[in-house]
């Protein structure tokens, strides 16, 4: 099971937040809370930044989830001498820079990063307290809560290829869902490149003229690996390609890669990639559609 962070915020700040998650997700965005996070605090400790979700929904936007980002620093109790709660302060942004410290009597100052907007909204009754399996109440009020993550996928476990098959096996039917990505991000890039791909130089021209091609994520954003789904992490890739670089079988040099003046590309997320397609070959790591 694991665990996430449900939590409430203004609508101007989430923006905000996603609007800098866009153009620099490894940037720091503070918030406050006049409650004491404490389990939060924990649950940084134990098991890092990269593993630690926040779950936002907006203040008056009923009780569904709209925003996601990673919990990067807790900060109980904060204090107006001390350095970290100064230094993480002077990170705020437009819409709370004018707020000051609430807790003289508590409270947490905490920080996110890489936040965006979630594609489709996700409702409290999907969400479960992970205390006790107790399902999000509708009207919940609280200012915070620890959940079990309705985001998490299971990882299957890898399936070696068989070598040798002396009669054909039984058939079996099987149901399979992935989910489909065409957001705002990709369509522009694909139109950027006119839908060329990045590694191979093939376009698809389909039988109306249209070109064809498909976003890949370098760093996944499901299965625990917590990729954003920004520009930065996107490549635009022919079928072929994009088959590969799904199933592990395809190391990508920098060099190889046409990237294009205005696509905002983060080479950390090829390298992530990378370190995943080596994983593979050990058969330690079974990629997931991107």
């Amino acid at each position: 099971m694991r665990e996430a962070i449900l939590a409430k915020n203004y609508p101007q700040h989430l923006e905000a937040a996603a609007e800098i998650g866009s153009a620099d997700p490894e940037r720091l965005v503070p918030f406050q809370s006049n409650k004491r996070w404490k389990k939060a605090a924990d649950l940084l400790e134990k098991h890092g930044a990269e593993a630690v979700r926040v779950l936002f929904s907006v203040v008056g936007g009923g009780p569904v989830i709209k925003y996601q980002a990673r919990l990067e620093k807790v900060i109980l109790d904060p204090q107006e001498d001390d350095q970290r709660t100064i230094a993480l302060l002077e990170s705020q942004t437009e819409t709370t820079k004018e707020d000051k410290l609430w807790g003289a009597d508590g409270g947490t100052l905490y920080a996110v990063s890489g936040c965006f907007e979630v594609e489709s909204p996700i409702p409290y009754t999907q969400l479960r307290k992970a205390k006790d399996g107790e399902p999000i109440s509708a009207d919940f009020k609280y200012s915070y809560a620890v959940i079990v993550d309705p985001t998490e996928e299971r990882n299957e476990a890898w399936s070696p290829v068989a070598d040798d098959i002396a009669a054909p096996p039984p058939s079996v039917q099987a149901h399979v869902t992935r989910r489909v990505r065409d957001t705002a991000t990709i369509r522009r890039l694909k139109a950027l490149y006119d839908h060329q791909c990045q590694l191979c130089g093939t376009r698809l021209t389909l039988l109306d003229g249209e070109g064809y091609s498909e976003g890949h994520h370098l760093q996944p954003l499901g299965r625990g690996h917590d990729g954003p789904d920004i520009e930065a992490n996107v490549l635009v890739l022919c079928p072929n390609c994009h088959a590969l670089c799904d199933m592990g079988g395809l190391l990508i040099d920098f060099a190889q890669l046409r990237i294009e003046e205005g696509h905002a590309f983060r080479e950390k997320y090829l390298d992530y990639h990378n370190k995943l397609v080596e994983l593979a070959k050990t058969k330690r790591y079974c990629p997931p559609p991107s």
